[in-house]
């Protein structure tokens, strides 16, 4: 069984890729994390994590599978040209299994892979008038897209990233695992015995029925502004939290994106 790559960079949250790593660990997969220069990186939880390699050491033929975190503050990770040069090497593989969550799909807009793509994101619509890096054509007002090899999700829907990363390196038949035990009968072992259908750790799965479906349909852009709106946050959260005091952040003091570069 080929590994799974984690690109890891500053602020990245660990909590939307956990199910993705826990399940390809149940299923006997090996993951591989690597950073820029190898340099240890701190989580948005305060986690500091010390990567296996440098972008430098990576194996292509060794994986079938690269995970991309969100990341709490994109920015400065979107500017360290290291990341998109280890992501440009990706354009056109399409054996590779890419999957991003949350806001990493603004990295791979950047490095060009999502140009001609279906994708999502959990990207504000202000964040991307003011650095366009991700085609707009291509978004899809859903919390999952798969497109081939593309997996882009919102963050919130890590459980269903999980799975559908999964389902796309060829573990099946875990559908149900995140859904919780509260009306489902209890935990069943698979019928297989231990180490049939690759993984020796398949423990087993939640089955049964009444599963919380998700609708997945995102009617209207994701905004600050009706964000804020729909939970109450005052303009002042607006101001401080998110650099805007009507909906729009401040770009007065940060880089743009020209189209051919990053501007002061």
């Amino acid at each position: 069984m080929k590994k799974a790559a984690v690109m890891l960079y500053p602020l990245f949250s660990m909590q939307e890729i956990s199910c993705t790593t826990e399940l390809f660990k149940f299923c006997d997969k090996e993951i591989v994390t690597f950073s820029a220069g190898g340099e240890p990186v701190r989580s948005e939880d305060g986690f500091t994590v010390l990567p296996d390699r440098p972008f430098e050491a990576f194996c292509r033929e060794e994986v079938d599978c690269l995970l991309l975190p969100g990341i709490w503050e994109p920015l400065p990770v979107l500017l360290d040209e290291r990341n998109i040069r280890f992501l440009e090497q990706f354009r056109g593989d399409g054996a590779l299994v890419v999957a991003a969550i949350s806001s990493a799909p603004l990295l791979l807009g950047r490095a060009g892979l999502l140009e001609g793509r279906r994708f999502t994101s959990g990207v504000f619509e202000e964040f991307l008038d003011a650095f366009p890096v991700m085609p707009r054509e291509g978004i899809q007002r859903t919390f999952l897209v798969e497109d081939g090899n593309l997996i882009t999700a919102h963050g919130e829907a890590f459980r269903e990233f999980a799975v559908a990363a999964a389902r796309r390196v060829g573990l099946d038949g875990w559908d149900g695992v995140f859904s919780g035990m509260a009306g489902r009968g209890g935990l069943h072992l698979p019928h297989s015995p231990r180490g049939a259908g690759g993984g020796a750790g398949r423990l087993g799965q939640v089955r049964g029925g009444g599963r919380r479906e998700r609708r997945g349909v995102c009617r209207s852009p994701l905004t600050i502004r009706a964000l804020t709106t729909a939970s109450g946050a005052s303009c002042c959260f607006r101001q401080r939290r998110l650099g805007t005091g009507g909906g729009s952040p401040s770009t007065a003091s940060t880089p743009r994106w020209s189209g051919s570069g990053w501007r002061a």
